[in-house]
């Protein structure tokens, strides 16, 4: 259990890769020259800090909610016998718009989807993670979903 607290911040770094690729594509839709192979200068500055936020976002964040809901919801899955991959990415996304709720109504990022889109982000790829520690689904115990 103690490697499942580890996956939000695993996952949220993760998401912050996802996220840095999509905003610099986004914002910057030239940002590398083909002929050239000229990458934009500041990429590797904004990955950083995507990456950076995700990480500690899952640190601060992701933690502590995978040790009060994360582990029971997850307890609760396996004795519903819901094993598959795709039940603990949905509802680790599910989990993971909770703090993004929280961000958008509490910070300065009224309109900013992509402070929306971190934490589903990381809940689905927390949820992710997690299955691949448990993989309920080789239990001999349970029937599969």
């Amino acid at each position: 259990m103690q490697a499942l607290i580890l996956s939000p911040p695993i996952a949220g770094a993760m998401a912050g890769a996802v996220g840095a690729i999509l905003s610099g594509r986004a914002a910057f839709p030239g940002w590398c020259d083909a002929a050239s192979g000229a990458v934009w200068p500041g990429l590797c500055r904004a990955a950083t800090s995507w990456i950076g936020a995700g990480l500690i976002g899952g640190t601060v964040i992701g933690i502590p909610l995978m040790a009060t809901l994360g582990l029971t919801l997850l307890r609760r899955l396996r004795r519903l016998g819901r094993t598959r991959w795709l039940t603990y990415v949905l509802t680790g996304g599910f989990y993971g718009t909770m703090p993004g709720i929280v961000l958008v109504w509490t910070g300065d990022f009224a309109g900013r989807s992509t402070m929306m889109a971190l934490p589903i982000l990381t809940g689905a790829f927390s949820g992710g993670i997690a299955w691949l520690f448990l993989r309920p689904d080789r239990d001999p115990n349970k029937p599969a979903s």
